[in-house]
């Protein structure tokens, strides 16, 4: 019975092939180890990306949110009350039940129950009142609707659906029907305007009025 030695052709020949199959591992270990160095900072990168994308979407979002609640949310004032002066240094007073301020537009107001005093405080006052109205607060301007009413020092007495007051040239002016009385008697017109607080008054459009004569008959003049 025969053994194989070291020196056997046998032998050599597996040993060829084991070494072999290790080379051929060791290649495909360290082809798997170059492809690694390289995908790894790569991916690395990426993930950091998106890290930090997600991060400035969350901030993005997150701003966009506070800009909708604070575009939302309101500033609303109760009891306003504002004071200004004519361009000819007369007093006017705006006063409001309530008042919201526009976030967009900080100088515009939309008031609640307004009632505005032309020389307030002065001998030649004229009261004006809405339901609701809307004052800026850079131009002066107050533009009035539902249900104003004019009165003034004269003991004039006016109704009408809309008003347009110009607060620092003392003038109110409306496009809607008007209907009142005075001293002197009751007009209607289709629109009116009035200057320098109350001392000129100008009815247009389908004017009616009554002139009532103290001792005499009432004339209708239209």
């Amino acid at each position: 019975m025969s053994s194989r030695t070291a020196d056997s052709p046998g032998l050599q020949a597996e040993d060829i092939e084991r070494r072999r199959r290790l080379l051929r591992r060791w290649r495909r270990h360290s082809f798997l180890i170059a492809v690694l160095r390289r995908l790894l900072p790569t991916l690395c990168l990426g993930i950091l990306a998106a890290i930090a994308g997600w991060a400035t979407l969350n901030v993005i979002s997150a701003r966009g949110d506070g800009a909708k609640v604070k575009s939302s949310s309101e500033l609303r004032m109760l009891n306003l009350y504002e004071q200004g002066r004519t361009e000819a240094g007369k007093p006017y007073l705006v006063r409001a039940a309530s008042a919201v301020r526009d976030n967009a537009d900080t100088a515009k107001l939309t008031l609640e129950k307004p009632v505005l005093t032309l020389d307030s405080g002065g001998p030649e006052w004229t009261n004006v009142r809405a339901n609701q109205g809307v004052y800026r607060e850079d131009s002066g301007f107050l533009d009035l609707h539902g249900q104003v009413t004019l009165d003034d020092f004269k003991g004039n007495h006016l109704v009408t659906e809309h008003a347009l007051v110009d607060t620092k040239k003392n003038n109110v002016e409306g496009d809607t029907h008007i209907a009142g009385r005075g001293p002197l008697g009751s007009i209607e017109a289709s629109s009116y305007s009035m200057r320098d607080g109350g001392a000129y008054l100008e009815f247009r459009g389908h004017v009616k009025s009554v002139i009532e004569r103290t001792g005499q008959t009432p004339a209708a003049a239209k």
